[in-house]
């Protein structure tokens, strides 16, 4: 891949983070309105998916 692919890779991926982020906090909202605590939820999830940024970015580099 050349540097313009990666670029584009990373650009549609901070895009798609900002997305599932913003649908997380959403749906977390609308839970907290009902009387479901999800914040232990979305906090979990949200450091799985950094989690699988980095291994996927970071990973490639060994």
């Amino acid at each position: 891949m050349s540097r313009y692919d990666k670029l584009i890779v990373m650009a549609l991926t901070a895009v798609g983070a900002v997305a599932v982020v913003t649908g997380m906090i959403g749906t977390a909202r609308k839970w907290w309105r009902d009387g479901i605590d999800a914040e232990f939820l979305v906090m979990l999830t949200l450091l799985y998916s950094v989690w699988v940024f980095v291994e996927h970015v970071w990973g490639k580099r060994k």
